[in-house]
């Protein structure tokens, strides 16, 4: 779960935690470049502030270009 050490009221902090949940859900087909306009726009507003987030989607690249990799090996 993605925590963010910041001094802010706990129902922010709540908020964050939800924020970050769906970001995360949201994050493979930001990757693939399939999400909405409105889901895409979310995604980038949320990784700005986000360095969990940011590094959650480097994960997600880096299995998406490892997939790639062995679809053309087959």
């Amino acid at each position: 779960m993605c925590v963010i050490v910041v001094k802010q009221s706990e129902k922010e902090e709540k908020t964050m935690k939800l924020d970050c949940e769906v970001i995360r859900d949201l994050l493979p087909l930001y990757a693939e470049h399939m999400a909405s306009p409105a889901s895409t726009a979310l995604v980038e507003e949320h990784l700005q502030e986000c360095e969990a987030c940011r590094a959650e989607l480097a994960v997600s690249y880096t299995h998406l270009r490892a997939h790639e990799t062995l679809s053309d090996l087959v």
